[in-house]
């Protein structure tokens, strides 16, 4: 009798023990989609301000007219490191301009995510996301808004 009860306990313990592993790994899964979901409610915003900044004259300190080349995020007063880089709880956030498309591509190393967002036109019917993880070093490409005009 003492080996069966020894025998439940020891199997008890290890269901026990593979339900909690099982469970931590649903868990981080969740918080990485959590957070790829963060990011990428991010970087709509910061492309929804770079759309405004876009259709804003530039004598009321828009962007309308102005030439994309060497655009970053301080362009348009976000406050970037020394890398052009906007920092958020979220991820690290860039943004560049590539034949007249803005791209904002969105890191997070810990949860191993990335999201990209590429702009052409001032409407957000020319708004394309891409979300992979940090293993894909590619970067976005202008062309997949040919039916765009630039903005």
């Amino acid at each position: 009798m003492g080996q069966q009860q020894l025998m439940v306990i020891v199997m008890a313990t290890a269901v026990s023990m593979a339900a909690v592993a099982m469970g931590l790994q649903a868990f981080q899964e969740g918080q990485r989609k959590a957070n790829i979901d963060a990011m990428m409610d991010d970087a709509i915003i910061i492309t929804g301000d770079i759309q405004a900044w876009r259709i804003h004259p530039e004598a009321l300190g828009g962007g309308m007219g102005v030439s994309l080349d060497g655009f970053s995020l301080s362009s348009i007063k976000y406050e970037t490191n020394g890398d052009n880089e906007y920092i958020t709880a979220n991820g690290t956030f860039t943004a560049y301009a590539v034949d007249g498309v803005v791209i904002v591509q969105g890191d997070n190393e810990e949860y191993d995510g990335r999201v990209i967002v590429t702009v052409n036109g001032q409407g957000s019917y020319c708004m394309n996301t891409r979300i992979t993880d940090t293993a894909d070093d590619s970067p976005a490409s202008a062309s997949e808004h040919g039916t765009c005009s630039g903005i």
